[in-house]
């Protein structure tokens, strides 16, 4: 088991690119990364490290919680990544699979949780690029519904288990495979 992070890994001419691939917060939206911040788990846990704001002080890691405006940068520094290497992907005649923690379209919200102000902060709006560069699949988790579907040629899935105690998703399904043939 392994954390992959804006990295590609290449079995049998299949092209797994991997990344979180944290939201855009709709382009940026300073309400939305409000919002996200102070309703998401996420920016109240995660703690990162930064600049100290007073240089005495002893601790040196984990300094402050995490912001939207940091998962901000990471996306486009990740989105960055993902676009070229499916570009090379793709010269390289590579099946290319998409492996992300955020979804990549609005389409993968479930109608239950359709206009929730926090749908920015599970997916971004990549439908044109998806539709421009034509990976073969794209697989992703963070919402908590299973979706299949497609944005021209590339298969959109997600398939989580849920939250075990309280929100266990009945469509889930342990055996669901994809055929990469």
């Amino acid at each position: 088991l392994s954390v992959v992070e804006d990295e590609v890994i290449v079995l049998d001419n299949v092209a797994f690119i991997c990344a979180t691939l944290w939201t855009d917060f709709a382009n940026n939206n300073p309400i939305a990364m409000m919002t996200a911040q102070l309703r998401m788990n996420d920016y109240k846990r995660i703690r990162t490290s930064g600049v100290r704001f007073d240089p005495k002080s002893p601790r040196t890691a984990y300094e402050r919680k995490l912001l939207p405006m940091d998962t901000y940068a990471i996306h486009v520094k990740s989105l960055a990544f993902v676009t070229d290497s499916i570009a090379k992907a793709k010269e390289l005649g590579q099946k290319v699979v998409v492996v992300t923690h955020h979804g990549p379209s609005h389409q993968s919200i479930s109608n239950n949780y359709r206009g929730d102000d926090l749908n920015c902060s599970y997916v971004s709006p990549l439908d044109d690029m998806i539709l421009t560069l034509e990976p073969d699949y794209w697989i992703h988790g963070h919402l908590h519904d299973t979706c299949d579907y497609n944005i021209g040629h590339t298969n959109i899935l997600s398939n989580p288990r849920g939250y075990v105690t309280c929100e266990y998703n009945l469509q889930f399904d342990p055996t669901w495979t994809i055929d990469l043939s």
